[in-house]
């Protein structure tokens, strides 16, 4: 419907101030089309010919034509491609070269359905990899339509990993503390001459509950593989810093809502909605509405709790992102100590 492919049933699509389905010659030629399961180069002439045809159609100049043809012959490696009949090429070429084609008139805009489908993870990689280099060169939109796998695996093997965190570890030790603010026996617990919060927090263990943290280890590991084990030490640096951000925010909230028993007796109906909120993370934080994204990022930390970590994982977590988990982990920790402290102050003992 953006690319002027079908008409809207009701209501009005505007794209760079034209509506698409009227199909203006000034929109179109603002626009492209790559779809991975349709050819747009000629199957039987060299590669170079079908450059040509759409320079004609276009009407590039020769001097811009050149220009944006050497650029992309070096940024995809199409050097030993231009001369080749469409016929004679791999898969993974004939895509480098419908992507190329599809640029030549420098688009503002790229409507892009399954440009991966069907290749290798390498060659997955260098095209998404392109593709973000054209963006910053020309600042040109792209969107991108892909069922690209192994993202959806690696967020499923980080909701286990935490799953499996918060089962063993976070969610019983949490209740137990808030069981014995009820039955006065944290008294025991704060008379002990070491840390309180630490020993509430390691209260009790669930040792099956790891099941989860080593399945969530080996979609990690398929994940791992689905892009390539080409991982640098910053790209796994910034996994795991991601991946500790996003357990001290979790076991940080886990810690503010148990401490909330020293004021309330029923928190658990709480908890009991944190989890179904929690479990929509197998799916990622960008499918929801704006207002619900908000709210599992901000309200129940869901989105640095999986996403963010699962796109440190598959390289696509941008910098700003991380120093943000970052920043919102070490606020966390810091405000559900000082909130624990008040809360401390508050318990009446067994006495009361």
């Amino acid at each position: 419907m953006l690319s002027g492919l079908l008409q809207p049933s009701k209501g009005q699509v505007r794209v760079l101030g034209y509506e698409p389905f009227a199909r203006q010659r000034d929109f179109l030629r603002r626009i492209t089309l790559v779809m991975g399961n349709r050819n747009q180069l000629i199957w039987d002439i060299p590669v170079l010919d079908s450059f040509e045809r759409n320079r004609a159609i276009y009407r590039l100049s020769r001097v811009d034509f050149r220009q944006t043809l050497d650029e992309l012959t070096q940024l995809l490696d199409l050097g030993e491609l231009l001369d080749k009949p469409v016929r004679n090429l791999s898969l993974g070429e004939r895509m480098k070269c419908e992507i190329a084609v599809a640029l030549l008139h420098r688009p503002q805009i790229l409507f892009l359905d399954e440009p991966t489908i069907g290749l290798d993870v390498t060659m997955q990689r260098r095209i998404r990899t392109f593709l973000a280099e054209y963006n910053k060169r020309y600042g040109a939109t792209v969107l991108l339509t892909s069922h690209y796998m192994a993202e959806l695996v690696a967020l499923l093997g980080v909701f286990f990993l935490m799953s499996g965190l918060i089962g063993t570890l976070i969610q019983p030790s949490m209740q137990r503390f808030m069981e014995d603010v009820r039955q006065g026996t944290l008294d025991f617990t704060l008379t002990k001459p070491e840390d309180a919060q630490v020993l509430v927090s390691v209260g009790e263990v669930r040792v099956w509950k790891l099941l989860d943290v080593v399945q969530g280890l080996g979609l990690i590991v398929v994940a791992l593989v689905e892009v390539g084990l080409q991982t640098s030490l910053a790209h796994a640096a910034g996994f795991a810093l991601a991946l500790v951000a996003g357990a001290a925010i979790v076991y940080s909230f886990w810690l503010i809502l148990a401490t909330t028993s020293f004021w309330f007796i029923k928190v658990e109906n709480v908890l009991i909605i944190f989890q179904a909120v929690y479990n929509a993370g197998k799916y990622p934080v960008a499918i929801y509405p704006r207002w619900l994204k908000a709210a599992m990022t901000f309200l129940v930390p869901v989105a640095f709790a999986v996403t963010v970590p699962s796109e440190a994982l598959v390289g696509r977590l941008s910098q700003e992102v991380l120093l943000g988990a970052l920043g919102m982990a070490t606020a966390m920790i810091v405000g559900s100590r000082l909130f624990w402290k008040w809360g401390v102050k508050h318990y009446s003992g067994a006495s009361a």
